[in-house]
């Protein structure tokens, strides 16, 4: 198969258990309470967030292109179903209706244990017809005869025809529950799959073991190291790099290669399945879609790590194409892709720059307007972990125009996404408290009003993600009221207060977790005092109108990003805010 020349943080803690509100390393309640009055510096790395466990949805959607085991019910294309089976064929069709019963299991098996080359042939093709039934095979009552340990044994046949329908009976086994799987892999099969793949000269033969291989790997983390540690990869990865390689074998030897590479809990081996990385970015170039959606999925599953992993990612120079696939028409091809480009803006400020350089953002924020909700809270959650990196890239996004149909996400989407959507906005809230323009930019897209709604959130979490959003705004709205000398008033407490913001934070000093409650109180405490109340809400600009075509809030203000962007503090300013 040829290929074209291709183109060159620390994990948020979610709440606990317990109902904790979230952590980030290296700042517990007293900083995260104290951080809109210290005006501490953020690091972009304590704000990017993994992916959390409540939050893969996007990967468990059922899609027929990706199931971790696949059935073989066809009869294979290649050279094998022709003339050299077709009298064992004939013999068996004329026989069978399927028989079922056990006696006449038992008379198949015992024909596999003691006949001559073409009994055993017979027999083996008539238990991978019971097996490629489409709806209840006797996968149980074949185990129970003892068919498994000798199909095994018949993969080290001379007979090609014996080793292809034997692998075939087996890969069906292998495709049903966790207990058939295991009982594959105690038969001592593996090895022999995989000796198959390596040396045999039937694309058949090959094709079967890889996707018998496919099928254990994709069973368990269990079932995957074993077959790593048997070997596998050398292998798969040599046949996948071959010039000429069929479609069918194309696709099930990267579908068993992405299963080998998925899988949490725990990973597979990183020395065992890293070298598969630039060949996947190769195949990304394949023109196949169902070739293209398992090389992506499997590299979203080895994008999914710390930095290391990112950077060995990165190196094999995927970025480019990655981005342009976001573009794809294909939805099973962009969710894996939004998954993999979404891991790599995890990482450090120079692995992100190598996303947004090959065109993330504007991709993100076409996908903000996808059919898919799914979609479109991954893709908010992407815009978030950029939202969290140095000024420059807050303001990629500012000159993307990501934030208005993101802060419109607040408003309409569904529950999930309007809470990725808030850790968007909250983490770019947190540059602008050293860059106050951002934060002014931020209000006048209708940002209050959305954050004041999120506080009814039933999920701590969320609740505490909003409120260091509106601390932060209201930092700048005391520095800007402090400016103006005295007489005047905080401008953006006045629209939390119009918004019902100060009512929502004030009943949240009764909230039962202890950093809410204290957040709120200091929040109240500092930014709504009783006796400036009245003539906060007196003295308040107009209050934030909502617009009830797009459900957003908008400021009567004309203030917008200012053309070119803005110009957030000194030359060299921005490297403050990585260390």
């Amino acid at each position: 198969m040829a290929f074209p020349a291709s183109a060159s943080s620390s994990s948020a803690a979610a709440a606990s258990s317990s109902g904790g509100a979230p952590t980030r390393p290296g700042g517990g309640a007293n900083s995260r309470a104290s951080s809109y009055k210290s005006r501490q510096l953020f690091r972009s790395e304590d704000l990017r967030r993994r992916r959390e466990e409540q939050q893969v949805e996007i990967r468990r959607q059922a899609r027929s292109e990706h199931n971790a085991k696949r059935r073989n019910l066809e009869t294979a294309s290649g050279a094998l179903t022709d003339g050299d089976t077709t009298e064992d064929e004939d013999a068996v069709d004329a026989a069978l209706e399927v028989d079922h019963s056990v006696e006449s299991l038992h008379v198949i098996v015992e024909e596999l244990r003691h006949g001559g080359p073409e009994k055993q042939t017979e027999s083996i093709i008539k238990l991978r017809k019971m097996l490629s039934k489409e709806i209840d095979p006797p996968i149980d009552a074949i185990i129970q005869a003892g068919a498994v340990p000798l199909l095994a044994e018949r993969l080290q046949s001379p007979s090609e025809v014996m080793q292809f329908e034997a692998a075939w009976a087996l890969t069906n086994i292998a495709s049903g529950t966790s207990m058939h799987t295991d009982i594959v892999v105690h038969s001592g099969a593996i090895p022999h799959f995989i000796e198959l793949l390596a040396a045999s000269e039937s694309a058949d033969v090959r094709e079967q073991a890889v996707w018998a291989l496919g099928n254990i790997a994709g069973d368990k983390p269990y079932c995957r190291d074993v077959v790593l540690q048997h070997g596998i990869m050398r292998p798969l990865l040599e046949m996948l790099l071959q010039q000429d390689l069929r479609l069918g074998l194309l696709r099930n030897a990267v579908w068993a290669l992405s299963n080998l590479c998925r899988g949490k809990n725990p990973t597979p081996p990183w020395p065992a399945v890293a070298p598969a990385i630039p060949v996947l970015s190769k195949l990304l170039y394949i023109d196949d879609e169902e070739t293209i959606i398992d090389v992506v999925w499997a590299l979203s599953y080895l994008s999914d790590g710390d930095n290391v992993q990112i950077t060995a990612v990165l190196e094999s120079g995927p970025c480019p194409r990655l981005v342009q696939l976001l573009s794809h028409p294909n939805a099973a091809i962009v969710t894996p892709t939004l998954r993999a480009v979404g891991n790599i803006v995890t990482g450090d400020d120079v692995q992100t720059d190598l996303a947004i350089a090959a065109g993330c953002i504007p991709a993100f924020g076409r996908l903000l307007h996808s059919g898919s909700e799914a979609i479109r809270k991954e893709a908010c959650w992407a815009i978030s972990n950029i939202a969290a990196g140095s000024p420059m890239q807050v303001q990629a996004l500012v000159d993307a125009n990501i934030f208005p149909p993101l802060i419109n996400l607040m408003t309409m989407a569904e529950a999930r996404t309007r809470k990725e959507a808030c850790w968007a906005v909250s983490n770019a809230t947190k540059s602008g408290l050293q860059r106050p323009d951002l934060i002014r930019y931020l209000v006048t897209q209708g940002s209050i009003g959305p954050l004041c709604a999120m506080l009814d959130s039933k999920e701590n979490q969320t609740i505490q993600v909003a409120l260091d959003a509106l601390a932060n705004i209201l930092r700048v709205g005391e520095d800007d009221k402090n400016e103006r000398g005295a007489g005047a008033t905080n401008v953006y407490a006045g629209y939390v207060e119009e918004c019902g913001g100060m009512v929502k934070i004030h009943g949240l000093q009764n909230h039962p977790n202890h950093v809410i409650y204290k957040t709120c109180f200091t929040m109240i405490d500092t930014f709504f005092p009783d006796d400036d109340v009245d003539e906060m809400a007196q003295s308040a600009p107009d209050p934030p109108l909502h617009d009830t075509n797009s459900a957003a809030f908008v400021f009567q203000s004309d203030l917008a990003a200012p053309s070119g962007g803005f110009t957030f503090g000194l030359p060299g300013a921005e490297n403050d805010m990585a260390q």
